[in-house]
This record gives C-alpha cells, sequence and structure tokens, in this order.
C-alpha cells in the first residue's frame, strides 16, 4: 500500500514537473493548485522543491500561497508583489483564489499573466475548483 502511494505521487510530481518544463520553454508561467497548502510538511513544499530543482528555477520563482498567510484582503497586493518579484510558478489551494484573484493583471507599468493551470490535487468542493479553473483569462 505505501509503495503504490509512493509510486502515485512520484509519478504525479513527475508529471507535473514535465508540463512545467514545456510551459516554461514557451514562456508561459504556472498555477499550481493542491488541496493541503498549510505547514511546511504539506505536499506543496515538496512539489516546490522537485519543481525548482527539474526545472531550474530560482527559490524566488516558485511560490506557494498558504490559506492562511497572505490574509484575503492581502492576497491581491501579495501576488502582485510576488510577481514583480519574478514567481513564474504559483502553488496555491483553490479556495485562496475564491475571493476574486485575477491571473492576468497590469502591476506597475507591466503585465503579467499566469495562463496554465495545474489541478495538482482538487477538494470535493467542485463550486470552488469551477471558479479557480476561470481564473486565468479573466481580465481586471
Amino acid at each position: 500500500m505505501f509503495l503504490r502511494q509512493l509510486y502515485y505521487f512520484f509519478f504525479h510530481f513527475c508529471l507535473i514537473t514535465g508540463i512545467f518544463c514545456k510551459e516554461q520553454e514557451e514562456g508561459r508561467n504556472c498555477f499550481i493548485y493542491c488541496e493541503y497548502t498549510g505547514g511546511d510538511d504539506a505536499v506543496t513544499y515538496r512539489l516546490k522543491e522537485v519543481v525548482e530543482k527539474n526545472c531550474n528555477l530560482a527559490y524566488n520563482e516558485v511560490t506557494v500561497m498558504e490559506s492562511s498567510n497572505p490574509p484575503a484582503v492581502e492576497r491581491e497586493e501579495w501576488m502582485h508583489q510576488k510577481a514583480m518579484e519574478g514567481t513564474r510558478v504559483f502553488i496555491s489551494n483553490a479556495k485562496c483564489v475564491a475571493t476574486g484573484l485575477d491571473f492576468a493583471f497590469h502591476y506597475l507599468g507591466k503585465d503579467y499573466n499566469y495562463p496554465t493551470i495545474i489541478f495538482f490535487q482538487t477538494g470535493y468542493d467542485m463550486i470552488k475548483i469551477w471558479q479557480a479553473s476561470r481564473r486565468h483569462y479573466r481580465l481586471n
């Protein structure tokens, strides 16, 4: 049982990094959804390490947006700041973007876009997943 789960995660990590490396070659940023984003032992931080290592990205190019940090009222500004600092991949829970975050935005004279959305883990709330799937093309 444990080996099957280990294989499952290994396969998905390889699949995600392969997709992102291809998107990176074409100049596209990505947004990856994971259900469990809290705490340092969450799958998201392992995914962050794997993407950084396998796609040759710097530490600041992959950012995890936890459900508790930043607070909901500050997420849009926080995301804009991180994008300006060079983040190419955001990893987050779909609930975090339900507050109205847009993945195509204009910030301090520059356009940013995260057109590729990858659902690594999904929860059971289909309305949140539906909302999250429409964030990449929604304009300000």
